[in-house]
């Protein structure tokens, strides 16, 4: 099967980019950007998430 490459602007387009070593044009720059924003607030909310279960289990076994 033969896979079409992902057209610039799109997160695929940025990292072709990057593995070229090329500087990145400014739509896959943009791409880019939006992609790690969403990473890190996901990344975030899931933290947040472990360590309020993490307290839960201790505040149920007694330890805080």
């Amino acid at each position: 099967m033969i896979r079409t490459l992902q057209p610039c602007g799109t997160w695929a387009g940025y990292l072709r980019h990057w593995k070229a070593g090329e500087k990145a044009c400014e739509p896959c720059r943009q791409a880019g950007r939006e992609h790690s924003k969403a990473y890190y607030e996901r990344r975030g909310r899931e933290q947040k998430r472990q360590r309020r279960r993490a307290l839960n289990h201790e505040r149920a076994q007694g330890v805080a």
